[in-house]
């Protein structure tokens, strides 16, 4: 039998999952994983009680054979794309889950202000990028609330929080989105950042602040 005729089409589901324990991934799970873990729902249940949010991009093909799954970057960047804010399902890790719609969104706003500053030190040299992303933002439910209820009273308040960092690399003519499987370095840091009421878009603004104010 030739390998060719090994091969079979699948349908595989994708989500994208941030969550503490790998910071952005894709997760890929064929017809046969959502049997054998009890469905989508509890597929679904078990992203949730791990991740920050998650979120179901959608179906593609890819190909099965004896030692297992592929798909290609072509098939794949017909999901990868980003999702809106409203899509995202609430993990448990999330310190706003399940909380007021503000608590949520303020953690999302200071993950984003903190991505944005990580994508800043973004380094290109000998045809690669060393590139880093927000692995875990470190605060916890009460630390959340803190800060809402600071912002009624003041309406703009200050916090530091530990966050771990993943640095990685990437040939920049790698199709996007870039995975993290090429780690180099992961490290703590700590950051400050200014939370207030905007007038804008998003219900807060958020600002990092020079690290030499830690």
């Amino acid at each position: 039998m030739s390998k060719d005729s090994q091969k079979s089409n699948v349908d595989l589901v994708i989500y994208a999952v941030v969550s503490p324990g790998a910071g952005q991934s894709y997760m890929v799970y064929t017809e046969d994983d959502i049997q054998a873990s009890g469905g989508i729902h509890a597929i679904e249940r078990s992203l949730e009680k791990e991740s920050y949010w998650f979120v179901r991009l959608g179906v593609i093909v890819g190909e099965a054979d004896p030692r297992g799954v592929t798909f290609t970057d072509e098939e794949f960047s017909k999901v990868a794309v980003s999702p809106p804010p409203d899509a995202w399902q609430i993990g448990k890790r999330n310190p706003g889950f399940r909380g007021p719609e503000v608590d949520w969104r303020v953690f999302r706003a200071i993950f984003e202000a903190i991505e944005r500053l990580l994508r800043s030190w973004n380094c290109a040299h000998d045809g690669t990028v060393d590139a880093y992303a927000l692995k875990e933002l470190r605060i916890s439910s009460e630390c959340l609330v803190s800060l809402t209820n600071g912002l009624r009273n003041l309406r703009r308040v200050h916090e530091i929080a530990c966050i771990t960092v993943i640095k990685y690399w990437y040939d920049p003519s790698w199709p996007e989105p870039h995975t993290l499987d090429l780690a180099l370095a992961e490290f703590s840091l700590d950051i400050p950042f200014r939370v207030e009421w905007s007038a804008g878009r998003e219900i807060v603004a958020v600002h990092v602040l020079p690290l030499f104010h830690c």
